[in-house]
């Protein structure tokens, strides 16, 4: 067994996971920091209402938003395990001029629909007026962060992790900094969304300092090895030029067709219909919110497996290495999933405590009770992390949208019609229901796998 250590330590994988597994580590202590910050500064009606605004930004703005960072992430480390250079600098130039322009574009569109639609959900009084309002401010932050999606998508598909984890920390610490002293300086609740744009603001501008430094990094290391460099911004600039929108669109609109029906209906939804009047409101959207980050604190652990394997399925896909594939998807699917289930049943243990010493009075019996009813639902979700990177890596991306659609209906209608009947514990019994269905995606790749195992048996046979 003394081998073991070394043979983890030599893979790139484990190594790469590690990294942002750190990351992930560091930034799950943000968002409670953040969150405990906010429920004592705002309390809890408007703690919910801003997260109710939040869930209507990202509901309006997953209708426009597509799956264009993991599609590029994929080509770029196809195009680096393939030797194609050029292809780095038109996926790159691809992701800055298609976000870009989407991102505009979804912020006109933000400033004529959310109106009326946040406050036809709000009623009548100050709630309907503020969540408008916040909600159109916030669909200015995917304009800011372009700069940092493009970075984002160079340090994971060259699969330079350290930058990545560097500035998903860096962004972090100023996120809950900034929004936690403009909720200070300007004595309203507003100051979260402002620091959540500053944050935004942030965070484009350590992306652009640290793209310097990968792509010098990549220089030297290109003139060791042969590898490809980074391109220039002036050289991804000149690209945009040339490279059109419609080259990644199709596959990324289904990629994010595929997440974004995964995020509407297990993050979203839940607290759109929590927030609801006839069924709990903010306040109990604020305790729902609350034990969800909790319970995914453990989670965003799996970020590091699941980030690492896009390039990773991607490579050995390339190579057309279904064995080795195979064992990878199995390894960081259930090793992933059993660390993040023994993470989860500790923050268990620990849940009422923390609640109960770092929160306010009336936050501890709520969020423990929607913390105990959810934990089901995110151990099966534990297990789920690497579902996207498989699908990419085989071109199985409409496979995932056809499980997708068939049920997102059936989960929406559960945790809506939970709600009408059981109030909030309805919902959260509905929520768990939904994030147990990925047992439907497992059984599928197994049968993937099962056919890729028996046609290259056959081609073995036909050889010998």
């Amino acid at each position: 067994m003394s081998f073991l250590p070394k043979r983890l330590l030599d893979s790139r994988f484990m190594r790469d996971a590690f990294t942002l597994q750190v990351a992930a580590g560091i930034t799950s202590v943000g968002n409670l920091v953040s969150t405990m910050a906010l429920a004592f500064l705002l309390g809890a009606e408007l703690q919910g209402l801003f997260y109710v605004a939040m869930a209507w930004y990202s509901l309006f703005y997953l209708l426009g938003n597509v799956g264009l960072t993991s599609v590029t992430v994929s080509h770029i480390a196809k195009a680096i395990g393939g030797g194609r250079r050029e292809d780095i600098v038109n996926w790159l130039a691809f992701l800055l001029k298609a976000s870009t322009s989407l991102s505009i574009l979804m912020f006109g569109l933000a400033w004529f629909i959310l109106p009326p639609i946040a406050s036809y959900y709000g009623g009548e009084g100050a709630n309907s007026v503020l969540l408008a309002d916040w909600a159109v401010l916030l669909c200015l932050l995917p304009i800011i962060e372009v700069p940092r999606i493009v970075a984002t998508a160079a340090f994971q598909g060259s699969r330079q992790m350290l930058y990545l984890a560097q500035l998903e920390n860096a962004i972090e610490a100023g996120r809950v900094f900034l929004i936690v002293s403009l909720i200070v300086i300007t004595g309203s609740a507003k100051g979260a969304i402002w620091g959540t744009l500053a944050a935004g603001v942030l965070g484009s501008g350590l992306a652009i300092a640290l793209y310097f430094r990968a792509r010098r990094d990549s220089e030297v290391r290109a003139a060791k090895t042969g590898d490809a460099a980074l391109p220039t911004v002036r050289a991804l600039f000149g690209a945009m030029g040339t490279v059109p929108i419609r080259q990644g669109l199709p596959m990324g609109i289904r990629v994010g067709f595929m997440r974004n029906l995964d995020a509407l209906v297990l993050d979203s939804a839940p607290v759109l219909i929590m927030g609801m009047a006839g069924i709990g409101g903010p306040a109990s959207a604020a305790y729902f919110r609350i034990a969800q980050r909790l319970l995914r604190i453990p989670l965003m652990l799996l970020q590091g497996v699941s980030r690492t394997a896009v390039p990773a399925f991607s490579e050995l896909a390339v190579l057309k290495d279904a064995t080795r594939l195979r064992s990878l998807f199995y390894k960081a699917s259930f090793g992933g999933g059993l660390m993040i289930s023994l993470g989860i049943g500790l923050m268990m243990i620990v849940l009422p405590m923390i609640v109960g010493e770092f929160f306010p009075s009336d936050y501890a019996e709520p969020v423990t009770h929607f913390s105990y009813l959810l934990c089901a639902g995110f151990v099966s979700t534990a297990f789920s992390g690497v579902f996207e990177s498989f699908y990419l890596a085989t071109n199985k991306i409409h496979i995932a949208l056809r499980i997708g659609l068939v049920l997102a209906l059936p989960m929406l209608a559960c945790m809506y019609i939970g709600g009408i009947y059981f109030g909030p514990t309805g919902v959260a019994l509905g929520l768990t229901i939904a994030l147990s269905t990925g047992i439907v995606h497992h059984l599928y790749i197994y049968r993937y796998f099962a056919k890729s195992k028996r046609f290259v048996a056959g081609l073995e046979n036909r050889k010998a």
